[in-house]
């Protein structure tokens, strides 16, 4: 065979594979997802820290909920939420705050598709290059499937945010207080 032959012949069984598919360029199924439900990048911005608590929520992801909060947090809630123990939130931090959002979450109380819903609506928003101050009235719409739980919380929040030193935003205080009929949050943190 001369060499024109053998080129032709090799571009033919090149082309013929090509043709029938190897499977080569194929797409392939996708991955399952490992871990957080969301990507949990860091919040850019003061308002995304609270976006990023919202979307947590909506998504059932706790991880994702637990990076827009600070090591350092500190929770004061609102006085009608004391139980009988007034010490219940004296030191309510991190440690407590994971604990709340991840009973919150777990499929025992918010099936996976149970709705779970947290809003905000600014009153009041300062921002500074590395703090921040947010109100916001919140509400935070669930169904759990324990039906003894209210459905509907709200209230009026007044965070404290600050850029740490990965450049990202977290919430290092809330203080809440009850608005209108509904329970506040802080009486869910109770009930949980």
């Amino acid at each position: 065979m001369t060499g024109f032959h053998l080129t032709r012949v090799l571009c033919s069984l090149l082309l013929a594979g090509a043709l029938t598919g190897c499977g080569l360029f194929e797409t392939r199924d996708p991955a399952e997802p490992v871990g957080s439900q969301a990507s949990a990048e860091l919040a850019l911005s003061p308002a995304e820290a609270l976006d990023q608590l919202a979307t947590a929520c909506a998504l059932h992801d706790p991880t994702l909920y637990m990076a827009a909060i600070s090591d350092g947090f500190q929770y004061s809630a609102t006085q009608s939420a004391f139980p009988d123990d007034p010490a219940f939130f004296e030191e309510w931090g991190s440690d407590e705050e994971d604990n709340f959002v991840r009973s919150l979450l777990a499929p025992s109380l918010l099936p996976p598709d149970s709705l779970a819903e947290l809003t905000f609506e600014p009153v009041d928003e300062v921002a500074w290059a590395d703090s921040a101050l947010f109100r916001e009235n919140y509400r935070l719409e669930i169904h759990p499937a324990d039906t003894s739980l209210p459905s509907v919380y709200e209230g009026l929040a007044d965070f404290t945010l600050r850029r740490e030193q990965d450049g990202g935003w977290r919430v290092v205080r809330w203080l809440d207080d009850a608005a209108g009929d509904a329970p506040a949050i802080s009486e869910l943190r109770a009930a949980l």
